[in-house]
């Protein structure tokens, strides 16, 4: 079960980062982004981040793992979650 958990995890983290992507590649005229595509990316790392912590084993882990990908983005709080024993295949 938690290697499953784990593959629909990484599969939903994928699809974030490709829709990031492409929010990042649209700009307006001066190279800025606009306030919508900002929000979309924001919301794009908030999936991440609740998608991630739960798979997370306890509340702490859980709140690690948020405020890593806020901060940093998903590979550093994958890390992490690694780290802690998180993933068995």
């Amino acid at each position: 079960m938690k290697v499953k958990l784990q593959k629909e995890l990484m599969h939903l983290l994928k699809q974030c980062e490709v829709l990031s992507k492409k929010t990042r590649l649209i700009t307006n005229k001066k190279g800025e982004q606009s306030q919508e595509k900002r929000r979309n990316m924001n919301t794009t790392r908030e999936e991440k981040a609740i998608t991630a912590a739960a798979a997370a084993s306890t509340p702490k882990d859980n709140q690690m793992i948020i405020e890593e990908i806020i901060k940093h983005g998903h590979q550093n709080a994958m890390g992490i979650f690694d780290m802690q024993g998180g993933v068995d295949e």
